[in-house]
């Protein structure tokens, strides 16, 4: 459920979550059976020549690997957190400047339609003038 929920870069942190911990399951089993069958009491007193101290290395190992695991998922944790923090302010800021520059094309859009409406005006001024001009020209009541 976890996989399929979660956006594309969730998923591939996801991803290296679960084979971390599929690493150290396999690692789990196979010293489980180490232990069930006898071969951690019989390489220890080869090697050390004491049944019970590789056992207590491994006991050791063991917790620290547990550690390790724990601290990996708080950080996976706090990753996918700052993540998804990340992505939201992201969003926003997108949009932020999305509604900003659309406010600014709106305003240049405004300008160009007053300075076109002014240009027509001093167009229609200038025409009416010119007309004006020609009618005193006619009539012989130009300066």
């Amino acid at each position: 459920y976890l996989e399929h929920s979660v956006d594309e870069h969730k998923h591939i942190i996801l991803q290296a979550l679960f084979g971390e911990l599929t690493v150290l399951g396999f690692i789990a089993l196979i010293t489980f059976f180490l232990l069930q069958s006898g071969a951690f009491e019989h390489i220890s007193l080869r090697v050390y020549h004491d049944e019970l101290h590789l056992l207590h290395l491994f006991e050791k190992v063991h917790f620290a690997l547990f550690f390790v695991m724990v601290l990996f998922l708080l950080l996976i944790g706090w990753l996918i957190f700052v993540q998804s923090r990340a992505a939201a302010t992201w969003k926003l800021l997108d949009k932020g400047a999305t509604d900003y520059l659309q406010g600014q094309r709106s305003k240049r859009r405004d300008v160009e339609r007053r300075r076109r409406e002014l240009e027509e005006h001093a167009l229609l001024e200038a025409a009416a003038e010119a007309r004006r001009r020609a009618k005193l020209s006619q009539a012989g009541d130009l300066p």
